[in-house]
């Protein structure tokens, strides 16, 4: 993965989504035995067998992990010591001394990285298992978290026409089948438990009903309203619900040979589909309540020099609204194919 890439991955985490400093109100303190029991199932998970491999005094494994946990906090908060400014200071002490004492905001940072690290991906196939495990923890402390699953999809390379006996191309296998590449939709992330309904409910149905290939731009569009609401950037939040419901339904146009013009806005392309889908008519008032929402307070079309700040509960609902949207008509549409 691209270094740029990978750096907006590690800014992508729980203090920069939440604008909180540690220590700050509404955050609930998390205790020493949570973050001894987080540390604890890391050396667990990663090293396999942690109590040979300590007495073997090697753990490669584990201290790749450290390292590359290290490096992206190193890069989160601009600081080259986390916990101590000794140069001797190995990662992993210089790291488990400051995850020790840090704010809740920045352990939940540590934890959400976890899953982003290259030497994460050996365990790739145990990610929601662990999540698992971190949301057991969060309840035997009664504390007010939820983490969300990792989202992932399949995604098929297939060999263009050429002979079985040639060399084969780039991203092929040896004998010339086409192969797998698994696809990151979204990355497990510490939720409220007042986030937790709308979360489960819409925002993680609507990325999955997206990862389909075929929906990879509305998709992209719906993720991109998803950064735009951490960062507060509501107006742009809105425009970018109304762009992934409106390449939504031009994907379901173009399924079902639906005829409709390239350069249709929300409303004609509601009016096709419903009336061609089985849903019932009703349901357009509330489809278009998308496109109302992204033409009086979204940034599309521009809102002049007098425009107002869009309230932050105006945006929640217009990510909710669209993640319905998306979940409804994908399923809906499928289910009539």
């Amino acid at each position: 993965m691209p270094f740029k890439n990978r750096l907006e991955l590690i800014y992508d985490s729980f203090s920069f989504r939440h604008r909180e400093q540690p220590g700050a109100s509404g955050l609930r303190h998390v205790t020493k035995t949570f973050r001894s029991r987080v540390l604890m199932l890391w050396r667990d998970q990663i090293s396999g067998e942690p109590l040979i491999r300590e007495a073997l005094g090697h753990d490669p494994m584990a201290e790749q992990f450290w390292s590359e946990l290290h490096v992206a906090m190193q890069h989160l908060y601009g600081r080259p010591y986390l916990h101590d400014p000794k140069p001797t200071l190995s990662a992993r002490s210089d790291l488990g001394g400051f995850l020790m004492k840090c704010g809740t905001a920045q352990f939940f940072d540590a934890m959400e990285l976890s899953f982003k690290l290259s030497s994460s991906l050996r365990f790739a196939r145990e990610a929601n298992n662990q999540v698992d495990m971190f949301n057991s923890m969060f309840r035997v402390e009664d504390l007010p978290y939820e983490m969300t699953h990792l989202v992932e999809h399949e995604e098929t390379i297939g060999r263009p026409e050429e002979s079985i006996d040639e060399e084969p191309a780039s991203g092929y296998s040896d004998w010339g089948r086409p192969e797998i590449t698994i696809v990151t939709d979204a990355y497990p992330q510490v939720i409220r438990l007042d986030e937790q309904v709308p979360h489960r409910e819409a925002i993680q149905p609507a990325l999955t009903a997206l990862s389909a290939p075929h929906f990879k731009q509305a998709n992209d569009e719906f993720r991109k309203a998803l950064r735009h609401h951490r960062y507060d950037e509501f107006a742009d939040c809105l425009t970018a619900c109304g762009s992934a419901l409106e390449s939504t339904l031009k994907v379901i146009c173009e399924r079902n040979d639906w005829p409709y013009n390239a350069n249709a806005t929300l409303k004609p392309l509601i009016e096709t589909v419903v009336g061609k889908s089985s849903l019932d008519p009703f349901f357009k008032a509330s489809l278009e309540v998308v496109g109302q929402l992204r033409n009086k307070w979204g940034d599309a079309h521009g809102r002049g020099s007098d425009a107002q700040p869009v309230p932050g509960h105006v945006a929640q609902y217009g990510l909710t609204s669209s993640a319905a949207a998306i979940i409804l008509l994908v399923t809906v549409t499928e289910a009539d194919r």
